[in-house]
């Protein structure tokens, strides 16, 4: 039995180790992406006070980035998630198949998912109507926001459950490994 466990780890670890670097390229494009947007690109009130025609005005900064980051917000929580996802390729990578902890990972991942899902859906339509000197609040749900918020409350209880099967099997594998 403890070959077929050995082996099943060796297999995840090698998956691991090819899948986590693809991961964290992927990562540090989104980020990039992520700052170009927020940061780099600038929009009316940057560009004023680039060409010295008006000067800098802390209600004009934040409408500018503040927006940004508002639009950002599910971006930045999808990363996140990728975060969460290479951390996770690293446990396997180092054999961690059987941990119940690293089924928190998974927990991890699905709450990214669900942040990302009601930050698109609800915060941003929202802050954004703030931001506008509106005020309100908005809802706008898009059937890939509530496939997103479905995939993370699915992985989210997948992962509390596998956590509580590995767990049990620890102890089962234990009692077993005792009595050979």
């Amino acid at each position: 039995m403890n070959d077929m466990w050995t082996a099943t780890a060796q297999r995840a670890a090698a998956e691991a180790k090819w899948l986590r670097p693809v991961i964290i390229a992927l990562f540090v494009i989104g980020l990039i992406m992520i700052l170009e947007n927020v940061v780099v690109k600038g929009d009316v009130c940057s560009s004023e006070i680039l060409a010295g025609g008006k000067r800098f005005s802390i209600d004009c900064a934040w409408r500018e980035l503040g927006g940004k980051l508002v639009y950002a917000g599910p971006a930045i929580a999808l990363l996140w998630a990728l975060w969460e996802t290479q951390v996770y390729l690293k446990r396997l990578e180092a054999g961690e198949v059987w941990a119940p902890a690293t089924m928190k990972l998974f927990e991890k991942i699905g709450e990214a998912l669900i942040i990302a899902a009601v930050w698109a859906a609800v915060v941003t339509p929202t802050l954004a109507l703030w931001i506008a000197h509106d005020g309100g609040m908005q809802f706008d749900l898009e059937p890939q926001t509530v496939t997103l918020a479905g995939l993370g409350i699915a992985l989210t209880a997948i992962a509390r459950v596998l956590g509580e099967v590995l767990a049990a099997a620890a102890v089962v594998k234990a009692d077993s490994d005792a009595i050979l």
